[in-house]
């Protein structure tokens, strides 16, 4: 009796201390070169998830060029909102944006900026039956709703 008590605790504590080094996260091999990007994640055409499946869109593609060129093995995607993707550069988090971002000087000042591949300007939408907004000055009282840290 006392061996086969023996028996199970050895094989629970082995069993135990074997599972212990089990991990999912996914860790890269010493040797292998990691682009870490963030982006939204949730903009068609540039950076969004089709079906559940992988990120696609042109900056995607665009950022897995550029990391194959530049030997890198894999690129790891972190999907935030703007403000939290700048967070999660200055804490070195992840190397690089991939998505559109807007270049002012503040940010200049702080960050390198590629050339830009797109302009997107500003746009007012406003109720189709509501002329009463022709200019901004018109939007003096309103209520906007805006995307906030862009």
């Amino acid at each position: 009796m006392f061996n086969f008590k023996s028996g199970i605790i050895t094989t629970v504590l082995l069993s135990a201390f074997l599972l212990a080094g089990c991990d999912d996260n996914k860790k890269p091999a010493a040797n292998e070169k990691v682009l870490h990007v963030g982006t939204f994640g949730v903009s068609i055409g540039f950076s969004y998830k089709q079906n559940g499946k992988d990120y696609e869109g042109y900056d995607i593609a665009t950022v897995n060029a550029i990391a194959k060129k530049l030997g890198y093995s894999r690129v790891e995607l972190t999907t935030a909102d703007m403000t939290g993707l700048f967070g999660m550069l200055d804490a070195g988090k992840i190397d690089t944006i991939a998505n559109q971002v807007e270049v002012n000087d503040k940010r200049r000042e702080k960050y390198q900026f590629s050339q830009p591949y797109i302009y997107s300007g500003a746009q007012l939408v406003t109720r189709k039956n509501d002329d009463s907004i022709k200019n901004i000055a018109d939007l003096k009282g309103k209520r906007l709703g805006v995307d906030v840290g862009s």
